[in-house]
């Protein structure tokens, strides 16, 4: 039973997440060049190599808002444009960055989806373990109805297992 909940669940979340997918792509080379900011020590970045990037990524940003506000273009369109703009502001990144910096961040790039679909399966971990806190909830009121002293200790006993393996899974989550 357990594992029809969790491969029902699991096919609910990456259908909701496929339909969510569709737009994000371009958002996301704004997040990575933030990231390439954020640790231009770990890139080993100059100053006039951060200064090209930020005055790029400021320019990319409000081409992708004018795209956004364009009342000419259809969803479709707009969609494409901010596509061909983020494979440009990439292509752009690749150039002002030297071999080194440019495979460090390819390959920070190329592990996104992974630790998406990590958080993904954490995240459907966190829902299965709370159905399963509830069932066992309403097991433990149900076999121990006519004992208030050995209910409580149970469900306090239950809820710290809980409480610790969520904390667990949320930590690795963050760790991502």
């Amino acid at each position: 039973m357990k594992r029809f909940l969790l491969l029902g669940l699991m096919a609910l979340f990456l259908n909701l997440t496929a339909q969510c997918q569709k737009g994000k792509e371009t958002i996301d080379i704004e997040v990575n060049a933030s990231d390439l900011l954020n640790r231009s020590a770990y890139y080993g970045l100059s100053s006039e190599q951060k200064d090209a990037i930020l005055k790029r990524k400021k320019m990319v940003g409000r081409e992708f808002s004018t795209i956004s506000k364009s009342h000419v273009l259809t969803g479709e369109q707009k969609g494409q444009k901010k596509r061909e703009l983020a494979q440009v502001f990439k292509q752009d990144i690749d150039s002002i960055l030297d071999e080194a910096q440019r495979e460090k961040w390819n390959r920070f790039i190329d592990s996104i989806p992974l630790r998406e679909q990590a958080k993904k399966d954490i995240e459907v971990q966190l829902k299965v373990l709370e159905e399963e806190y509830k069932k066992d909830l309403k097991r433990i009121e149900d076999e121990y109805q006519h004992d208030d002293t050995m209910r409580k200790a149970e469900k306090k006993a239950r809820k710290e297992r809980y409480k610790t393996k969520k904390s667990d899974l949320e930590k690795q989550k963050d760790l991502l």
